[in-house]
């Protein structure tokens, strides 16, 4: 995996990529986990300012410093993100859904997903569905959020109504 993302890692001086290795592991990543190759790659591709100003910002927004590392050694990519979209990203789950921190430090991934292309396109569609009261039961948004578009188009969108797929389109392309 790291040769197909991060190649010039391979060229890296052994003494450079053993120090990689061990911040890592200092960082919390467990040597022989698969999630340390993840932790060495956020840490390559970040410099060390740019991690602490993540880290800072997270902090900024109501994280611990242990949720940070939790969450760093979960998901070590969404540390590759930008600060904008992390900001808004947390601001949405935590003040528009009402979510709790700990969802995020349990599942820091979440992170990832595009506020435009798909948390707001699935919430609005959500919204509409369950104001016609059309759902015998309701899913989280948590997963909700982690159906393939096919599985959302299929269980909320096809399933309810033509007016709902036009909305959803528009929502989705942004022309909301």
């Amino acid at each position: 995996m790291l040769l197909k993302t991060e190649l010039s890692l391979f060229s890296m001086r052994e003494p450079e990529l053993k120090g990689l290795v061990l911040q890592a592991v200092e960082m919390g990543f467990q040597m022989g986990s698969r999630m340390l190759v993840h932790g060495v790659q956020a840490l390559y591709s970040n410099s060390p300012e740019t991690i602490s100003r993540k880290f800072g910002l997270f902090e900024e927004l109501g994280f611990r410093k242990e949720e940070c590392s939790l969450m760093f050694v979960k998901a070590p990519m969404v540390f590759k993100a930008s600060e904008d979209k992390l900001r808004r990203s947390v601001n949405f789950f935590i003040n528009t859904l009402g979510f709790n921190r700990s969802l995020l430090v349990g599942s820091p991934f979440l992170l990832m997903f595009s506020l435009e292309r798909r948390m707001v396109p699935r919430l609005r569609v959500m919204e509409l569905v369950k104001s016609r009261g059309v759902l015998k039961r309701h899913p989280s948004f948590v997963t909700v959020l982690l159906m393939t578009e096919d599985e959302f188009v299929n269980q909320f969108v096809s399933k309810y109504a033509k007016d709902l797929k036009v909305a959803y389109e528009k929502w989705r392309l942004g022309s909301s």
